[in-house]
C-alpha cells in the first residue's frame, strides 16, 4: 500500500469512511483518538500492524461521544483529536492536531496547521494563527494572541495578556510574564525568564532573566528616554 503524507490520509478518511489507510498520522497520535470534519466523527483504531481504520459513527452516537469529549459546539475544519482533551465553548479551529489531554478553555481560536501536544493547558480568551507548534506540558494563560508560526517549547509557561507578533520562539522551560509584548521573529531561549510587562524586541539568550517592565533591544539600538514612558518600561 503506498504511504500518503498526513494531510492526504485524513481527506482520505473523510471521503472514504471504512478504508484501513497506512500513514503517519502525526506524532502521539493514539488508537482510539477521533478525527473531525465539520459535523462528521470518525474514530481511528489501529491494527498489529500499524494500520490505522476509520470507522464513522452514528449521528446519535457521535453526539453523545462528542459531548463526553466535550467538543460539542467547538467548530473545526479538520481535526486530529487525541483522547482526554477537553474544550470549552466557543472555540474555533482550523485544520489541527491536538494529541492526548490538551485542554482548551473557552473562546480559544487556533489557525489551520498547528499541533499541540501531549499534556498541554490553553486557558480561556487565547487567539493563535496558523502553523502553530506547542510542544507537550505547555501552560498558556488567558488573553494570550499569537500571529502565526508561533512555537511554544515542552515545560515553557506563557502567563496571561501577553501579545506576540509572527514567527516568534518561546523556547522549553521559558517563562513570560503578564502584559509582556513580543515583536516578530523573536526567539525566547530555554529557561529564560522574562518579567512582567516587559517588550521584547531582540532575542533573549538562553538562561537570561529580564527585569519587569525592561525593554530588550537590539545590540546598539538605543529608546531615547523622552519615550520610554510610552512604552511602559526602562532601557
Amino acid at each position: 500500500m503506498e504511504r500518503v503524507d498526513p494531510q492526504t490520509a485524513i481527506e482520505q478518511i473523510v471521503g472514504r469512511y471504512e478504508d484501513i489507510i497506512e500513514a503517519d498520522l502525526g506524532a502521539r497520535i493514539e488508537d482510539g483518538s477521533a478525527l473531525l470534519h465539520g459535523t462528521a466523527i470518525v474514530f481511528l483504531t489501529k491494527n498489529e500492524t500499524g494500520l490505522y481504520r476509520a470507522s464513522r459513527t452514528s449521528d446519535d452516537v457521535a453526539e453523545e461521544l462528542l459531548r463526553q469529549r466535550g467538543v460539542l459546539g467547538t467548530n473545526f475544519g479538520i481535526a486530529m483529536i487525541g483522547e482526554g482533551s477537553t474544550f470549552g465553548i466557543g472555540c474555533t479551529f482550523g485544520d489541527v492536531t491536538i494529541a492526548n489531554n490538551v485542554s482548551f478553555g473557552n473562546n480559544v481560536k487556533v489557525g489551520d496547521s498547528s499541533r499541540f501536544e501531549v499534556g498541554t493547558t490553553v486557558s480561556s480568551d487565547v487567539q493563535i494563527g496558523e502553523s502553530a507548534n506547542v510542544r507537550s506540558q505547555v501552560q498558556i494563560y488567558n488573553d494570550f494572541v499569537a500571529g502565526s508560526q508561533l512555537f511554544v517549547g515542552t515545560r515553557a509557561i506563557v502567563a496571561d495578556r501577553i501579545t506576540c507578533g509572527d514567527s516568534v520562539r518561546i523556547l522549553a522551560g521559558a517563562e513570560v510574564g503578564s502584559h509582556v509584548r513580543i515583536w516578530d521573529d523573536i526567539t525566547i531561549g530555554q529557561v529564560a525568564e522574562v518579567g512582567a510587562g516587559a517588550w521584547v524586541l531582540a532575542n533573549v539568550p538562553d538562561e537570561r532573566p529580564v527585569k519587569p517592565g525592561h525593554i530588550v533591544v537590539p545590540p546598539g539600538m538605543h529608546i531615547h528616554r523622552s519615550v520610554l514612558h510610552l512604552l511602559g518600561g526602562d532601557n
